[in-house]
């Protein structure tokens, strides 16, 4: 066991780290690799929430119109019953309309 004794003012600096060039690049490689692979995963889980976010917009669409559909349905159905003839009559005999005079329209031509 070797003991190293600091001699007054003089300061204690670590070991230099020697570093081969191709080490050095190798980790570059390996840093440049990882920072890849976390952008394609960031990018993943972005379209992911993208997708998501899409599907309850549909989904809100598509029970909107369901909506939309029933209540086009409903007025149809209102709007067959007022024009019913019948129902027509009764509200004129209600309000005490009188009927049309019916008009003959005569051709002079056919007159002689």
């Amino acid at each position: 066991m070797s003991t190293t004794t600091a001699e007054p003012g003089h300061i204690s600096t670590a070991p230099a780290l020697d570093a081969d060039p191709a080490e050095l690049r190798l980790l570059f490689r390996w840093l440049v690799a990882m920072l890849l692979i976390a952008a394609a995963l960031a990018a993943c889980v972005w379209t992911r929430m993208a997708v998501r976010a899409t599907a309850l917009e549909l989904d809100a669409a598509r029970s909107s119109l369901a909506r939309a559909e029933i209540l086009q349905e409903r007025l149809l159905v209102e709007r067959a019953l007022l024009r019913d003839p019948g129902r027509l009559a009764e509200t004129a005999a209600s309000l005490s309309l009188v009927p049309p005079v019916a008009t003959v329209v005569v051709n002079e031509v056919g007159v002689r």
